[in-house]
């Protein structure tokens, strides 16, 4: 009990909070009481030939067969959640995908693909990282679709 008291004392003056109002200082996202929270993210930008109409069955069909289930699908955005129980819960990966509708022609399409979790990423070959690798490579030998650049940033 001692020690929760002093977890409590250390939350409060961290926080600025009265010690006795721990609900209302519970009830803040952690990013509020910590600061931002650094997560592994990993970006890749990719120039599809695909007619825009076909797009968003074809990403359906590639991130579903890389054990992903899509939550948001709307005409700019994509956003998918790795399926449960391979690995804790803060190491789930999201795949954001944001279609530019504003360059895409009847044939060619431009996204950037964004994959992150909650894991810190202590190692250059984490979870994230892997679950990026496999979702890059799924979207460069789908055949969906012919990819007309791919571009990673230097890690």
């Amino acid at each position: 009990m001692q020690s929760l008291c002093k977890i409590v004392f250390l939350l409060s003056v961290l926080t600025g909070h009265n010690p006795g109002n721990l609900q209302g200082m519970m009830d803040r996202p952690r990013e509020m009481l910590f600061g931002e929270v650094s997560m592994a993210r990993y970006t890749s930008l990719f120039k599809l030939a695909i007619p825009l109409p076909k797009l968003h069955d074809a990403i359906q069909s590639v991130l579903t067969d890389c054990k992903f289930n899509v939550l948001h699908n709307t005409n700019e955005y994509v956003m998918a959640k790795e399926i449960p129980g391979g690995v804790p819960f803060a190491k789930l990966v999201i795949v954001e995908l944001l279609i530019d509708r504003t360059t895409a022609t009847d044939e060619e399409v431009s996204l950037k693909c964004v994959v992150k979790n909650e894991e810190l990423p202590l190692q250059v070959n984490n979870h994230c990282h892997t679950r990026f690798d496999q979702v890059v490579e799924a979207f460069c030998k789908s055949e969906h679709w012919r990819v007309l650049e791919n571009i990673e940033p230097i890690r």
